[in-house]
């Protein structure tokens, strides 16, 4: 179902990076581009990314894997619907590189949002006030007082292998409710990475 739903979304995002490479479109280095894989990458219109793939080659990937979504689920497995599909194809678009993005979109935290909001939004709940209490749960788990703010994260460089090891780290966080109950280093980091 999630597949079904996502083609729209992913053809929409194809026929606009047509029509975008004809622009000078892009994301404003100060409020809209941040960094992924130690990249800030603001361009909308660029044909190829850093390493020579054609965007729209990229974009085409996730249409085809929501068409193909029946036989081959990939999307559920990197986090794909309704609610992250947008950031994604907008990563795809300024040249991220579908690894990249699959990295980011399944970050515990990204996961943990996406099922909040989901699970609310018959309440009522937007898609901000997710994000925003998904945040503050994540700050009493990881009993940090401060320092979950932009200013404090911006320089981040948000590294492939530092992605996968949150990921793989959530699998051992079953059970810790916050850092107090763990002196593993990379666990009590967990909560603030």
């Amino acid at each position: 179902m999630t597949g079904a739903k996502l083609i729209g979304i992913y053809a929409n995002h194809n026929a606009s990076h047509a029509l975008m490479q004809h622009t000078e479109l892009g994301l404003s280095e100060e409020n809209g581009a941040f960094r992924l894989n130690n990249k800030v990458l603001t361009s909308l219109h660029d044909v190829t990314n850093q390493e020579g793939e054609y965007i729209s080659k990229n974009n085409s990937e996730f249409l085809a894997s929501s068409v193909d979504a029946v036989k081959d689920p990939v999307l559920s497995f990197i986090n794909q619907s309704e609610f992250t599909a947008d950031a994604s194809m907008l990563l795809s678009r300024s040249g991220y590189s579908a690894i990249e993005i699959a990295m980011l979109m399944s970050q515990p935290i990204v996961k943990d949002i996406s099922t909040y909001y989901f699970r609310n939004r018959k309440e009522g709940k937007d898609r901000l006030t997710a994000v925003s209490d998904v945040l503050e749960q994540y700050k009493k788990r990881g009993d940090l007082s401060e320092g979950m703010t932009y200013e404090n994260h911006k320089d981040n460089k948000f590294l492939i292998e530092d992605l996968a090891k949150n990921i793989l780290i959530s699998k051992e966080m079953d059970g810790i409710t916050n850092r107090s109950q763990t002196n593993d280093y990379d666990k009590v980091q967990y909560w603030n990475n």
